[in-house]
């Protein structure tokens, strides 16, 4: 199985740990953060991985040669001379690891026990374009579903107003996308910008009534470490034994 990893960010709101070190290599309880997920991502039956790298890119990029020489996995390095957003980047490394089925998406700086496996078998029953790990939590950024799960738009924080993009079927659900998902490479393919945001693309796929699919993940742990108070939260965490890697 294939997936991919978001890792080309300059990791500013983690500053100034990432002065000198990408993101991607910050630690949480001794480990680096690309380390954790590759483990993870491993231990779920996916082999042939795609990262992408912009700030300190030859330090992750040395950081996998060691990682391989221990590790019976096929790990791609698509480097990014500009950054190409997240739809962009995706679309890049499809074409590197030239998949033909299915691959997970994962932010480098999520950390969570989301059960990956059980995500990619989900997106092939429910034979959808895309499938969103998204919880009931608040956030800055909500994307709105109906009662069939389908994405139908964005929602602002107060969870009143509603940009909806298709009609939706029944109520109208305001929820957090997880930075964890799956696509069909296809959606991206026939996508004709090189730079762009996932979510531009999955806005324009909904409206022409494709399917982007909301699979809850709620009562799993999660938390975006992407910020500072984020990061020593999770360290606070694993150390308080809440969560484990």
């Amino acid at each position: 199985m294939r997936a991919i990893i978001l890792a080309a960010g300059f990791g500013t709101r983690l500053l100034p740990l990432t002065k000198d070190v990408p993101k991607a290599l910050i630690k949480v309880a001794g480990k680096p953060l690309l380390e954790i997920l590759l483990n993870k991502m491993l231990a779920s039956g996916f082999d042939e991985i795609a990262v992408n790298v912009h700030h300190h890119a030859d330090k992750i990029q040395s950081y996998l040669d060691d990682f391989m020489k221990n590790h019976k996995a096929k790990i791609y390095v698509s480097y990014e001379p500009e950054i190409l957003g997240t739809g962009g980047g995706i679309k890049k490394m499809i074409s590197l690891i030239r998949a033909d089925e299915p691959v997970l998406v994962h932010n480098v700086d999520i950390i969570s026990n989301i059960n990956l496996h059980e995500l990619f078998e989900k997106h092939k029953r429910l034979n959808s374009d895309v499938s969103l790990a998204v919880q009931q939590r608040k956030t800055d950024r909500y994307l709105l579903f109906d009662e069939s799960m389908q994405f139908c738009g964005r929602g602002l924080p107060d969870k009143q107003t509603k940009n909806l993009i298709r009609r939706p079927k029944g109520n109208v659900k305001f929820l957090a996308f997880c930075g964890i998902q799956v696509i069909n490479p296809e959606i991206f393919m026939n996508y004709k910008r090189l730079k762009f945001s996932s979510i531009d693309l999955y806005i324009d796929q909904a409206q022409k009534g494709g399917d982007v699919i909301g699979i809850l993940f709620d009562h799993f742990y999660w938390r975006d470490i992407g910020k500072l108070k984020e990061l020593n939260a999770a360290k606070k965490d694993i150390s308080e034994k809440r969560f484990s890697i």
